[in-house]
């Protein structure tokens, strides 16, 4: 095909065709002076072709996009068009010629200097296409006179074609002053005429009759000349000046100038191929002047008869304000601004413009169109200047800065702009005013458009305040003085009914909290080490985002001596502080001494203001990062963790209403409104956006606390260092709470959001957990450090391991993640601190309330039980049991509330049993009567309640005791005397209820409903049995526990074999266990009978367990004797003397020498008098012989009879 095209291409030369001026207008081809193609040859021509299709290389780097040699646009080219540069590529000197042939000439001026070093695309748009000459291939025409100067091919001598001569380059193509004189009068009609078409005005009255919407400018320019660029600003000028009716329909300059703006525009866009050409020059033009004019119109107003009187508003509609469908076309606003900017004084217009904006986004909500106000604050915010204006305006950071939040929220310019929320009235009438008909799909549609909206608010507000930061140190300093303010307003909030007439809207400072979170992306990554650079010491700075009166996390005696402080980090002692802090905490000393003690007594008060470091230095001296920071811890306090609270607190609501609202319609209307409520929470607190920012940063929180509390070491101590470093006196005890409430709350209900986070995210969070788990003295208060517990049950433990969860939906939530799951089995600092600090928490909850505790060592439970099954975190487990006081309390705590919770639940099934089957009988249970039915139902739902809550706990508190037990060095740990004869009594008291006489009563209805599986618990008791069968000591305190019967264990065999509940060696060990128990308890039984204790005097009684002593002991306080090991089981509960209540320790315990060895004399007396009277009794019973004999055996049968 190219070598047909070459063909005809040179027959068309040797006919003295001409081709066309490349952009299809014929009739301009003589008066451009373009001459024919007879001048290349036909491999020339394909070669050209070929070459047209490739970008030229720009001569230099400092060419802006010209090709070679091409000079800057309006600087007519040398050699008419074509590269200064001889190119050394052929194909490049074959384009070169070719644009010679085409633009060549000396009329060529601006046309020869157009941009053809762009895409092919660029070069086919601006030279002919050889393939569209061929289909639109006209008749020939004479060669016009430039080409007719040019020497022809038969003229050119051979060796100039010849492949071995070199080629001789044709003359330059010369265009005569006729030629010349009329392109230059086209190109100044062109000129003319694109000025008419965009500014719609004109200087000749024979364009009137062209167009008679055009405006006649007279006296301007004189009557006969054109229209030129030069002359462009001062036409345009003077038509804005035109007064009354003779300005014609020109409305505000404003509005004018937008519609020449889009004119300008579009003839630039059509004449973009011929950037040189007239027209596109005007249009260029045209667009700086129009923005150039609109500017001065809207600060000089004055100047302009039909100019609006307020101008501000006019530049707030020009963003579709007052209608979205009439927006000025892209560039026009941002040229704008930037234009206004450059102005001397735009002070006035700022303020005028922030008024508009506020008084205009006051009135509008999340369901209302408030976009375009968005999107005018976003465009204003882009120019420097106008945000230095802006900023210094009252409305956006009033003088008065005691502003509650309410009023900073309604009263400020920012305020308005972070208040639309889904979280309100309007969105839950449009969304979810009728709950009972709610379709699945139609929830996840309005949840995705609102948090899509939502989204687009946040990432709006998140571009405006960092543009509005970014704009200089006094823009800088004012934005985060009202991001302090806003914070700092809404302390309110924390509380679970804020004031509404005080507080801010909760969707204000959700918006608040997403978009300071957003701005801490740049640090957010721990791995990058930016976080490194918060300082502390900002809490010793003048803010009042965290008030003195506030929980410290540190109390005076965990800060250590005075000499034990460490300098500050920054090595800057400003204002003598380490002075100041050793004078405080020396005072602190003498005043409150030491406020240690066990961890789950109720937390000490922490140090007061007067006890911590003074604050002496300024906010803004410290860098943004820190700011930053600090703002988003606050704004997690005040905004984020309390919606939580509120959250869980209307999820208890609408769970009780939905079970009342079924024969309640009063219950039924207000459940419709909580369920509306919660739901648009849910679009909030549960948007993967949001949640996965609140992690990320919760995940840099922790690592910057542990740095704090650890000083910045390279490898963590564990537990954290006491005395704790000097930054550490500052910190706040919510830093810790606010991150393990959103981990919990997050990891209850959205656990797929946790998947968001990096794995150097959840080795910091894991990290976390542990190291302040592990550090008793930085988390005192027992309630937040059981939240650590359920913590770790939520996001760690797999559903497998969680038998609530058994049966229920998957989609519930409560699943763990196995990320963060796989992340705790290879953590190394959880192998070996976690089992002990759950171990210790276990016993650390009991303080938290009944019920409290009961779920808190569920979670316990459970996660000490997932952990054991991974042999990398046994080692932990074992090494704790070598601490016998903190094992024994561990131990003693499980059993203990293991007996209670199988009592109270073993109790409940037979009340469950009875009124079950009471119920059945529908005769008896019609006649009864509806109260006495309806206290029955109550009772049956309290006993169900009791029955499900305990064993689902009690079944841990087994299965944990029955894997504990299968290791060699923890059953020593259990031979001790204080856990022995424990875990002997529970073992014999689950045997006697689930095995005895009355464990019919326990065969309930479905109980697995009740989470009653007598099966396995038999199994998991008797396991722990074999597990410690070989020691005799275990053995012999069965036989001698409370419950013992030799029966019960007899049938406990039997069941275990009859259900092959334990393999053959585990029936074995048991079945030979109770035969030891059983030779056990007949020794005890002879002993009890040589030793006679029945008639023991009162004062060698125990006080507790009223038996007489064998070690007594005097209690100081009370001054009251008891056994030392009765009394030793009661300090594993509680620390106090049992009947004064004072304090209580082992080590105060007074050992009673004196009556001991009184009660050793009189057993021993007693033990004297019985064999006295049992060798008289023998000699009496020989004396009386065969007398006797017949009688005595008949007592005997008699006796073996009963």
């Amino acid at each position: 095909a190219l070598a047909n095209l070459g063909f005809m291409n040179f027959v068309w030369g040797a006919l003295g065709w001409g081709s066309g001026d490349g952009d299809g207008e014929a009739a301009d081809a003589s008066d451009s002076g373009h001459a024919d193609r007879a001048d290349l040859t036909p491999e020339e021509v394909r070669a050209l072709r070929l070459a047209r299709l490739a970008p030229v290389a720009p001569a230099d780097a400092g060419a802006e996009g010209r090709g070679v040699g091409i000079p800057p646009d309006g600087a007519p080219a040398a050699d008419g068009g074509r590269s200064a540069a001889p190119a050394p590529e052929a194909g490049k000197r074959l384009v070169d010629k070719d644009r010679a042939a085409h633009h060549g000439g000396a009329g060529g001026g601006a046309q020869g200097s157009h941009d053809d070093s762009g895409d092919a695309k660029a070069l086919s748009s601006s030279e002919p296409n050889p393939w569209v000459a061929l289909s639109t291939m006209a008749a020939p025409q004479a060669p016009s006179p430039v080409a007719a100067m040019a020497p022809s091919r038969e003229e050119a001598p051979a060796s100039a074609t010849s492949p071995a001569a070199p080629r001789v380059a044709p003359a330059k193509a010369r265009v005569s002053p006729a030629a010349e004189g009329r392109a230059a009068r086209r190109r100044a009609r062109e000129a003319h005429d694109a000025i008419a078409n965009v500014f719609a005005f004109t200087n000749q009255r024979d364009d009137l009759g062209r167009d008679a919407s055009l405006v006649l400018l007279d006296g301007v320019l004189p009557a006969d000349a054109l229209m030129a660029e030069a002359d462009l600003v001062r036409l345009l000028r003077a038509r804005l000046a035109l007064p009354g009716a003779a300005a014609g329909a020109l409305g505000s300059p404003l509005t004018y100038l937008v519609a020449c703006f889009v004119r300008a525009d579009h003839l630039q866009r059509r004449e973009g191929a011929r950037v040189d050409g007239p027209a596109h020059r005007v249009a260029t033009k045209a667009l700086a002047a129009v923005v150039d004019c609109a500017a001065d119109a809207m600060v000089n107003a004055a100047a302009y008869p039909r100019a609006t009187p307020d101008s501000a508003l006019e530049l707030v509609d020009l963003f579709g304000v007052s209608d979205p469908a009439k927006l000025p076309p892209a560039g026009f606003v941002e040229a704008l601004v930037v234009k206004l900017g450059t102005v001397a004084d735009i002070s006035g217009l700022a303020a005028a413009v922030a008024m508009h904006l506020f008084e205009k986004m006051r009135h509008m909500s999340f369901q209302s169109g408030y976009q375009p106000l968005l999107a005018a604050l976003d465009g204003l915010v882009a120019s420097k200047p106008f945000v230095e204006a802006l900023v210094a305006s009252r409305v956006f950071l009033p003088s008065v800065t005691a502003l509650s939040g309410r009023q900073l929220q309604a009263g400020t310019l920012l305020g308005v702009f972070f208040s639309p929320t889904a979280y309100d009235a309007a969105s839950r009438e449009a969304h979810f005013s009728d709950t009972r008909h709610l379709t699945q799909p139609a929830l996840d549609a309005a949840n995705s458009m609102m948090r899509r909206q939502g989204m687009s608010l946040i990432v709006s507000l998140e571009r405006i305040v960092l543009r509005l930061l970014r704009s200089g140190p006094v823009p800088r300093e004012r934005t985060l003085r009202w991001l302090s303010l806003a914070v700092e307003s809404n302390a309110e909030l924390c509380k679970t009914r804020p004031n509404p007439m005080v507080a801010s809207s909760e969707g204000f400072a959700y918006n608040l909290a997403a978009v300071l979170l957003r701005l801490c992306n740049p640090f957010i990554d721990i791995s990058t080490g930016k976080s490194r650079t918060i300082d502390a010491d900002f809490l010793l700075s003048d803010t009042a985002l965290f008030p003195d009166d506030e929980e410290f996390m540190l109390d005076a005696a965990s800060l250590g001596p005075v000499d034990a402080l460490p300098v500050a980090a920054s090595g800057v002692d400003v204002d003598n502080e380490d002075e100041d802090l050793a004078l405080a905490l020396a005072a602190s000393a003498v005043d409150e001494g030491d406020a240690g003690g066990a961890p789950a007594r109720a937390a000490p008060t922490s140090a007061g203001p007067a006890q911590r470091p003074p604050r002496s230095r300024k906010q803004s001296d410290f860098k943004f990062v820190t700011r930053c920071f600090f703002l988003s811890v606050r704004a997690l306090h005040v905004a984020i963790v309390p919606m939580t609270r509120r959250y869980t607190l209307l999820e208890r609501q609408v769970g009780h209403l939905q079970r009342e609202a079924r024969n309640n319609p009063a219950a039924a209307v207000q459940l419709n409104e909580l369920l509306g409520t919660l739901l648009l929470q849910d679009v909030l607190l549960k948007d993967p956006d949001v949640q996965s920012a609140v992690l990320r940063f919760c995940a840099v929180a922790g690592d910057w606390l542990l740095r704090v509390c650890s000083d910045g070491a390279d490898e963590m101590p564990i537990p954290l260092p006491v005395p704790a470093p000097r930054q550490a006196a500052v910190l706040r005890e919510h830093f810790v709470e606010d991150v393990i409430e959103v981990l919990q709350f997050i990891g209850n209900r959205s656990v797929e959001a946790l998947s968001g986070v990096d794995p150097a995210g959840i080795a910091a969070l894991t990290t976390f957990l542990t190291a302040f788990l592990a550090s008793p003295s930085h988390v005192r208060s027992p309630h937040l450090r059981a939240k650590f517990g359920t913590v770790l049950f939520d996001i760690y433990v797999p559903r497998e391991s969680k038998p609530h969860l058994r049966d229920a939906d998957p989609r519930a939530g409560g699943s763990g993640s196995a990320e963060w799951g796989y992340a705790l089995q290879r953590h190394e600092a959880a192998k070996v601190h976690l089992p002990p600090s759950l171990m210790e928490l276990f016993g650390d909850v009991e303080s938290t309330g009944f019920y409290e505790k009961t779920t808190h060592r569920y979670h316990i439970a459970c996660t000490l039980n997932h952990l054991w099954s991974f042999e990398a975190h046994r080692p932990a487990f074992i090494a704790i049991t070598r601490d016998e006081a903190r094992f024994t309390k561990f131990v003693n705590g499980v059993i203990n509330h293991s007996t209670k919770l199988l009592e109270d639940a073993l109790d409940a099934l037979p009340t469950v049993k009875d009124l079950t089957d009471a119920m059945r009988d529908l005769r008896a249970w019609a006649a009864l009567g509806s109260y006495v039915q309806q206290q029955r139902q109550t009772e049956l739902r309290e006993a169900e309640q009791i029955a499900s809550n305990n064993l689902l706990l009690a079944n841990q508190t087994v299965a944990m005791l029955c894997a504990l037990t299968e290791a060699d060095e923890v059953q020593e740990a259990f031979l001790t005397d204080a856990l022995v004869g424990r875990l002997a009594t529970l073992v014999n008291s689950v045997l006697s209820r689930i095995t005895g006489r009355k464990a019919r009563n326990l065969r309930v209805d479905t109980p697995e409903k009740y989470h009653f599986r007598p099966k396995e618990m038999l199994s998991q008791m008797c396991q722990t049995v074999v597990h410690m069968a070989a020691h005799d000591r275990f053995a012999r305190a069965c036989a001698e526990a409370d419950f013992y019967d030799e029966n019960v264990l007899k049938y406990a065999s039997k069941k275990l074999a009859e259900h092959r509940l334990l393999d053959a060696g585990e029936q074995a060990a048991f079945d030979d266990f109770v035969s030891r128990v059983t030779s056990f308890s007949r020794e005890l039984e002879a002993e009890e009978e040589e030793a006679g204790d029945d008639d023991a005097p009162d004062e060698f009684l125990c006080a507790i367990g009223l038996v007489v002593m064998r070690d007594p002991v005097r209690l100081p306080a009370s001054n009251v004797y008891v056994e030392r090991q009765t009394i030793m089981q009661h300090l594993l509960n509680s620390e106090t003397d049992p009947f004064s209540r004072e304090p209580l320790t082992a080590d105060m315990l007074v050992p009673a020498e004196e009556l001991k060895a009184r009660i050793e004399a009189w057993r021993a007396s007693r033990r004297a008098d019985r064999a006295a009277a049992s060798s008289g009794g023998a000699r009496g019973a020989g004396g009386a012989g065969g007398a006797g004999g017949a009688g005595g055996e008949s007592d005997s049968e008699s006796g073996a009879g009963d």
